[in-house]
C-alpha cells in the first residue's frame, strides 16, 4: 500500500469533526504525547504519538475514516 507523507493528508474543520465524532463516523487518534493523552483527550480517542505513528500505521483500523489530532 502505498503512504503519502502527513502534511499531504486532508484537512477537516471542527464542526465536521465533531459531526464525525456525534455519529461515531471516525475513530480519533490523538498524536500528542502519552502525558497530554492523560490529562485529556477526546472520549474513545486512541492514543498513538506523532513520533510513532509511521511506525506503527499497520495498528490502525482501516474499515473506518481516522481523525488524527
Amino acid at each position: 500500500m502505498q503512504r503519502f507523507p502527513l502534511q499531504e493528508a486532508p484537512r477537516i474543520d471542527l464542526a465536521e469533526a465533531k459531526g464525525l465524532f456525534d455519529r461515531g463516523a471516525a475513530v480519533f487518534i490523538d498524536v500528542r504525547s502519552q502525558d497530554a493523552y492523560e490529562q485529556a483527550h477526546v472520549p474513545g480517542a486512541l492514543s498513538l504519538p506523532l513520533r510513532d505513528l509511521r511506525a506503527r500505521a499497520d495498528e490502525l483500523p482501516r474499515d473506518r475514516r481516522l481523525v488524527l489530532y
